[in-house]
């Protein structure tokens, strides 16, 4: 699962990973500054989250939600005022 998300994400930006007890990868999201401008409000310094995935074994456990909390921390502590959130499936 590692290899394949991060050739489709890259590596750059700020990579939040959940591991399990066992120290088996359960979540993963990537954090990538953006530009935002909302009409004729901008720029913003904006906290992009996307490639956003839970093993499906590990779905319900609150991976997926550690995950999201941990990237709002992050987008926080670096002044980040906006964020938003990639809905894409790649295929």
């Amino acid at each position: 699962m590692t290899d394949e998300l991060f050739d489709f994400v890259g590596t750059s930006g700020v990579h939040v990973i959940m591991h399990d007890n066992s120290g088996d990868l359960s979540s993963h999201c990537v954090v990538t500054e953006r530009t935002f401008w909302i009409g004729e409000h901008g720029p913003m310094k904006a906290g992009y989250i996307d490639a956003v995935a839970t093993r499906p074994t590990k779905q319900g456990l609150g991976y997926g939600r550690a995950v999201m909390a941990e990237s709002c921390r992050v987008c926080k502590s670096i002044g980040m005022n906006i964020m938003g959130l990639s809905t894409f499936i790649p295929e």
